[in-house]
């Protein structure tokens, strides 16, 4: 809260005198020691459109209190190249370093054999699927998931399921009343509170992960999944482009007709795209919690 960021937070820090304070939320103590540097991390810029459920009050309030962390990290760390780029239109490039983050050991490629439990806990052992894995909030574009597979189970008649893993965020009741709507109910099914080895048990026998969000700073998702060796069809968005290095097969996340098309492909001609797996695998090696950590503390010693 700000009370406890600009009281609590600032009185700890002069008491204890810290060369450097680090943070990755969105707001900083409007008071500080001098000798103390700000290091805030940026993760993206999506709150921009988030936050238009908050009352015009609190959008004030979180504006100015994100205005002030702009103003007054001595370094901004953020995640891609994008949010940096975003980010540089207000900021000094100087003052904005891009810190990749790393995919978990825990997400490997798990056997049809080694996953039979997990997936007959959640009704997949019988089931081909497609797995999307975010938040249900209307920036991860579900409402277009649902319409694209809804018309790709028309045109196919392919018995096929989309599982879709992920807490509430807002404005979810659409998301979870469209299937019903378009009398697909029974292919799509909803889950959240998944562990990391369940998350990688179904990664590992997806017949494709799906990402179609709109705008990321990053994705972690994207990573487990190539990690166990799903193959990947996302949004062509700067950040997945960025990340992905062309891991991955593209669609455009403003067309439901583009997703449509792309799953029906996949769906009839997988085998054609198993390179992407290979690839995706290759791409994973790029990211490493332990090269985030390392380069994270390079930062900091550079700035003290």
């Amino acid at each position: 809260s700000l009370s406890w960021t600009h009281f609590s937070i600032s009185k700890a820090l002069f008491k204890n005198q810290p060369n450097i304070y680090f943070t990755s939320e969105h707001t900083i103590p409007l008071i500080k020691p001098a000798k103390t540097k700000i290091v805030s991390m940026i993760h993206g810029l999506e709150h921009k459109k988030n936050n238009i459920k908050l009352s015009l009050i609190k959008k004030a309030i979180y504006n100015l209190s994100f205005e002030n962390l702009l103003r007054n990290s001595d370094l901004i760390i953020t995640p891609s190249d994008f949010v940096k780029k975003e980010l540089s239109k207000t900021v000094s490039k100087e003052r904005v370093r891009v810190v990749y983050e790393g995919v978990s050991s825990n997400f490997l490629k798990r056997s049809f054999d080694e996953s039979k439990v997990i997936l007959k806990k959640y009704g997949l052992l019988e089931s081909s699927y497609i797995l999307c894995v975010s938040t249900l909030q209307p920036r991860k574009n579900y409402l277009r998931i649902i319409e694209a597979f809804s018309d790709t189970l028309k045109k196919t008649k392919y018995q096929i399921k989309l599982c879709i893993v992920g807490k509430k965020g807002w404005q979810y009741e659409e998301i979870l009343e469209l299937p019903k709507k378009l009398g697909i109910e029974n292919n799509v099914m909803f889950s959240e509170g998944l562990k990391d080895e369940e998350l990688a048990v179904l990664y590992s026998n997806a017949v494709l992960y799906l990402n179609a969000s709109m705008e990321e700073g990053f994705c972690l998702p994207i990573l487990e999944a190539q990690s166990c060796e799903a193959l990947c069809l996302v949004s062509e968005i700067p950040t997945f482009k960025e990340l992905c290095n062309g891991s991955v097969i593209y669609f455009n996340p403003y067309k439901t007709a583009d997703l449509e098309r792309k799953l029906t492909d996949i769906l009839k001609n997988k085998n054609q795209y198993k390179e992407f797996i290979y690839k995706g695998l290759t791409n994973t090696k790029r990211f490493s919690w332990s090269q985030t950590a390392e380069k994270t503390v390079k930062l900091f010693k550079e700035l003290v």
